[in-house]
């Protein structure tokens, strides 16, 4: 589980945002499965605030020099350069330059990821699933339908929810891939609103309650990197990161903490190899690949598990036969229970100092 003191934020950056300390587990008739305190699971103490992913990239970015960012430029091709100098990026946008040379390259560029196709990584895999989220905006607290994490089963599809602030919520609903035509050109709203309406727990108003910049819906896939090699071991002076190192679906909730996770584990990796304190950018690129090969090892030890968990996870909770889902309901409420519902996410990435 990624923190901020691991990631180097300032802590009290996040207090403003809304803690969240009970889970409930329910059915869309009505019918609570499970309610639980997070104190009751097992490596604590807890603490879980939902955070827009724009603020954390804007917190992050307020970490560096304004001019070692640019946006609203796309990479199309990655090389090696000559005798193992570097990497050359190609570069596309506005003013771009046409290429951009690198000592080693990072490649967080998602699931469709340019720099692990040049690393000859295969694309994510679809899972035959498909997830619209959105954010809903709320008058006022009174109006928040959930103040809790709370996720609400059928039988297939399958809705979560947890709130952000006291007057946002995030939400998400997950179902099956529709094969025709007329539901691939519907909207994100109009597909999760003909899934949920009817459901209870607040889930339907929550679409509704959604405003169309907030909406997104995306196909779910993963990629299982059982005996993938190396990518710095081709000689590129290239690594991933996030998506494009590791696709997984969003079952576990692990997506963007392991990719935060990534960031610490190989800064700290490069540190090691004393790429900053390298020569030559022949040194520095083989100083870096140095540090890739071992974060790339470690990051699967960490992820491989994860994923694989995580497409299991998805299979059951959306299996969409009737006597498959009352065994999934019975064991929540009656066996079910919560020490290890966040085994998963107990992780120690250790700290930037």
């Amino acid at each position: 589980m990624i923190t901020c003191a691991s990631s180097g934020l300032d802590r009290p950056a996040w207090r403003w945002r809304l803690p969240c300390t009970r889970v409930q587990l329910c059915r869309e008739g009505g019918r609570l499965l499970k309610d639980f305190d997070l104190h009751s699971c097992d490596g604590g103490p807890h603490e879980f605030r939902g955070v827009r992913r724009s603020s954390l990239v804007a917190a992050l970015a307020a970490r560096l020099p304004p001019e070692t960012i640019r946006y609203g430029h796309a990479v199309s091709a990655v090389a090696g350069e000559d005798q193992g100098a570097g990497v050359a990026l190609t570069i596309e946008g506005e003013g771009s330059g046409g290429q951009m040379r690198f000592a080693g390259v990072v490649g967080a560029d998602g699931s469709a990821s340019v720099a692990a196709r040049a690393a000859g990584r295969k694309p994510a895999r679809s899972v035959g699933q498909t997830a619209v989220r959105g954010v809903a905006s709320f008058p006022s607290a009174r109006d928040m339908p959930c103040n809790s994490i709370r996720q609400v089963w059928s039988v297939g599809p399958r809705a979560g929810m947890y709130p952000l602030t006291d007057t946002e919520l995030y939400w998400f609903v997950c179902y099956d891939t529709p094969s025709t035509k007329a539901s691939a050109r519907a909207s994100a709203r109009e597909e999760a609103l003909r899934v949920v309406t009817g459901w209870g727990w607040g889930v339907e108003a929550a679409v509704h309650a959604t405003p169309d910049a907030d909406l997104a819906r995306n196909a779910l896939g993963d990629r299982w990197d059982i005996w993938p090699g190396a990518v710095a071991g081709a000689g590129l002076a290239l690594t991933l990161a996030g998506d494009a190192l590791h696709p997984m679906t969003p079952n576990l909730g692990q997506g963007a903490c392991t990719a935060l996770e990534d960031g610490v584990e190989l800064a700290r990796g490069l540190v090691r190899a004393g790429f900053r304190d390298a020569g030559s950018g022949v040194e520095r690129a083989a100083r870096f690949r140095e540090a890739a090969r071992e974060y790339e090892a470690q990051r699967r030890r960490r992820t491989l598990p994860l994923t694989l968990r995580s497409n299991l996870f998805g299979k059951i909770l959306q299996a969409p036969v009737g006597v498959v889902a009352a065994a999934r309901d019975a064991f929540v409420s009656r066996a079910f229970q919560p020490a290890h519902f966040l085994s998963h996410a107990n992780y120690d990435c250790g700290r930037l100092e």
